[in-house]
C-alpha cells in the first residue's frame, strides 16, 4: 500500500505539469501561468488485481504485455530476430509468429492479434490483449481500469466536494453518492462516481464495512521431502539412507547457445538409487556460463531445443524429475530465464514430473542472486530449493562460516516473502570451509585470506591433529576451531551433524516442504540419524 500511495503522489505531482485534450491524446508539458489557470483533467490508466494496483500516465491502444505480468500469472517473450512470441498461461504454451508486413502476431487456432514495436520493445493491441488473458477493460470517462476477474474497488458514500481535474479547477458537489474507492493517498482518494474519475478529500468519505468473512482451511500436513543432491554421480554402490526420498545427479550442463544439453546418464547407478527406494531427478545447469546463457534464453528456437532434448532425456531414461539450476545470469536475463521455467513446466506437467528450480538467497549480487525473481519462478514449478548456504564464499576475504543458523533463518524469512512454503525446500551443508590467514607482504595492515573446502568429517581430524582452540559461538550455533600451522592461523566454523540438524529444525519452524543435502558423498554416517530425529519427531 506504501508503494501505492508513493506511486500515487508522484503521479499527481507529475500530472500537476502537464495538460492534455479530453481525448485519447499523449500527455503534452505546458508552462503554467497565473493568469490562466490550466485544466488538467485526470488521465490514467490502472491495473488493478489481487495482487495490487498499478497506474500509467496515459491511455495507449498498444500495451507492453509486461505491464501487466506483475497482476495477471502468464508469461510472455518475444524474439525479434526469430520473429516469434511465446506465451505460457495455465500451463499452456502457444507460440505466435510475427506478421511484421501487417504488425500482427499469428497463433494457432487462427488467432490474430495486432502489435506495434514501441521504443523496441513489443505492444500488443490493448482490448485483444486484455481478451487473450480473461481481463474486463472499463472506460470512466478518461479513466481506463483493467481488472481481473477477482478484484474490484471498495465502495464509500461521499459527502462533499469533489475534482474532476488536478488544478482543482472543475469542483462538483455530491451528497450521499454511492462511489468506488481507486486508492487513497496523502489525504486524498482517487473515487469513480457516475462514471467519471474524480479527487477529493479522504475526509468526504464514509466506508462501507467491511462484511466478509474470514475463511479458515484445514491446513493438510504433508511429511517432509528429503532431497540430495550429487555432485559426482559415478559411484554406483553407494548407500542410500531410507531416509533420501529423492537423490538428483549432477549430470546435465547448456552446452551451447543453441540450448543443446549433454546426454550423460548411468544406469547402474540409477538402478542403485532405485533399489534403495529412493527416487531420481536430475540436475540440468547452464555451465554457469552468462553470455551463453543469454544468448540460449533470448532466441524462442534455443528454449524449446533446450526443453524438448531435456523431455526426451526424461522420458528415454525414465527420470522422476528435473532440477534446474542455473547460476551466473546476467540480471537482465531475469525475465527471460522466468520464461524459460514456465515454458519447461508447460512440458514436465505433460509428461507428470515434477520441476524444481535452485536459487540463492536473496540479496548479494546481480549475477547470483538478484537475478532471481523467485515470486514468478514459484508459480512455475512444484519446489523451491533454497542453496542456504556459502554465506562467506570461496573467495571471501572475510573469514566465517559456511551457513550460520541466524543467517540461514532470517534468509529462510526474506524467501518466504516471495515462495510458499509448502513450496519451499532447505538446502543444508554437508561440508566446511577451512580459513587460512597470513599477514600481507605486499599491504600494509591487511591480511591475505584463502580457504578450501572439505568433507563433514575432515575437521575432525584438523581437531586431532592440531588441538586448537575451541569457542562455542552463539550467533552461528556451531563451534569456532583456530590454531596456527606456520605463518598461518587457520580456523573454521564446524557444520558437524549437530549443527546441521539445527538448521534443519528450521524446517519445523516455518513448516517447509522438506530440506535438500548438499552433497551426498559428502557426510559422516552420524548425520542421517540426526535428521532423522529432527524430521520425524512431533
Amino acid at each position: 500500500m506504501k508503494k501505492n500511495i508513493l506511486l500515487l503522489t508522484t503521479l499527481v505531482l507529475v500530472l500537476l505539469l502537464i495538460s492534455c485534450s479530453t481525448t485519447e491524446q499523449p500527455v503534452k508539458i505546458v508552462e503554467k501561468t497565473e493568469n490562466k489557470p490550466t485544466i488538467e483533467p485526470i488521465i490514467l490508466d490502472i491495473m488493478l488485481s489481487d495482487k495490487g494496483l498499478t497506474f500509467q500516465r496515459e491511455i495507449a491502444d498498444y500495451m507492453n504485455p509486461e505491464y501487466l505480468e506483475s497482476h495477471v500469472d502468464y508469461y510472455g517473450l518475444a524474439d525479434i530476430t526469430g520473429k516469434c512470441y511465446h506465451f505460457v498461461k495455465d500451463d499452456q504454451l502457444e507460440v505466435f509468429k510475427m506478421d511484421q508486413a501487417n504488425g500482427n502476431l499469428l497463433g494457432p487456432n487462427g488467432q490474430v492479434f495486432p502489435y506495434k514495436m514501441i521504443d523496441g520493445n513489443l505492444a500488443i493491441e490493448t482490448q485483444a490483449l486484455a481478451d487473450k488473458l480473461g481481463l474486463t477493460v472499463e472506460k470512466h470517462s478518461n479513466l481506463r481500469i483493467i481488472k481481473t476477474a477477482d478484484s474490484s474497488f471498495k465502495k464509500a458514500i461521499l459527502n462533499g466536494t469533489a475534482y474532476a481535474d488536478y488544478g482543482k479547477q472543475q469542483d462538483k458537489k455530491f451528497a450521499e453518492k454511492e462511489v468506488d474507492i481507486v486508492n487513497i493517498a496523502e489525504g486524498f482518494a482517487l473515487i469513480i462516481a457516475d462514471n467519471k474519475p474524480y479527487l477529493t478529500s479522504e475526509l468526504n468519505l464514509t466506508m462501507f464495512q467491511n462484511e466478509l468473512e474470514d475463511k479458515e482451511s484445514a491446513a493438510t500436513v504433508e511429511p517432509p521431502l528429503v532431497l540430495a543432491w550429487d555432485l559426482y554421480g559415478n559411484q554406483s554402490e553407494q548407500a542410500i539412507d531410507s531416509l533420501v526420498d529423492v537423490v538428483i545427479p549432477k549430470w546435465l550442463s547448456l552446452q551451447n547457445e543453441a540450448g543443446d544439453i549433454n546426454d550423460l546418464f548411468r544406469p547402474q547407478y540409477t538402478d542403485n538409487v532405485r533399489k534403495q527406494g529412493a527416487k531420481l531427478w536430475v540436475l540440468v545447469n547452464n555451465s554457469f556460463d552468462p553470455d551463453m546463457t543469454a544468448a540460449m534464453l533470448k532466441s524462442c528456437q534455443a528454449r524449446q531445443n533446450f526443453i524438448d532434448q531435456l523431455i526426451q532425456y526424461a522420458k528415454k531414461n525414465k527420470v522422476d524429475g528435473i532440477n534446474l539450476d542455473f547460476e551466473n545470469i546476467y540480471l537482465k536475463d531475469s525475465d527471460r530465464y522466468v520464461q524459460l521455467a514456465a515454458e519447461l513446466h508447460v512440458a514436465t506437467k505433460q509428461i507428470g514430473i515434477p520441476l524444481s528450480i535452485a536459487v540463492t538467497v536473496p540479496g548479494g549480487s546481480d549475477n547470483w542472486s538478484k537475478v532471481y525473481d523467485r515470486k514468478r519462478l514459484a508459480k512455475v514449478s512444484e519446489y523451491v530449493t533454497l542453496m542456504a548456504y556459502d554465506q562467506h564464499w570461496e573467495n571471501s576475504q572475510t573469514s566465517g562460516p559456511v551457513a550460520g543458523l541466524n543467517w540461514v533463518d532470517q534468509n529462510i524469512a526474506k524467501t518466504l516473502e516471495m515462495v510458499p512454503a509448502d513450496k519451499l525446500v532447505l538446502g543444508l551443508p554437508f561440508y566446511t570451509r577451512v580459513w587460512y590467514e597470513r599477514l600481507s607482504t605486499e599491504k600494509p595492515n591487511q591480511m591475505k585470506v584463502r580457504s578450501k573446502s572439505v568433507f563433514m568429517n575432515a575437521p575432525r581430524k584438523l581437531i586431532d591433529e592440531n588441538d586448537p582452540v575451541r569457542v562455542w559461538d552463539e550467533e552461528n550455533s556451531q563451534y569456532y576451531f583456530a590454531y596456527f600451522e606456520g605463518d598461518s592461523l587457520v580456523k573454521f566454523w564446524y557444520d558437524d551433524p549437530a549443527a546441521i540438524a539445527r538448521k534443519a529444525k528450521l524446517f519445523k519452524k516455518y513448516q517447509l516442504a522438506g530440506i535438500a543435502c548438499w552433497s551426498l558423498g559428502f557426510e559422516s554416517p552420524e548425520i542421517w540419524p540426526a535428521l532423522k530425529t529432527v524430521l520425524q519427531s512431533d
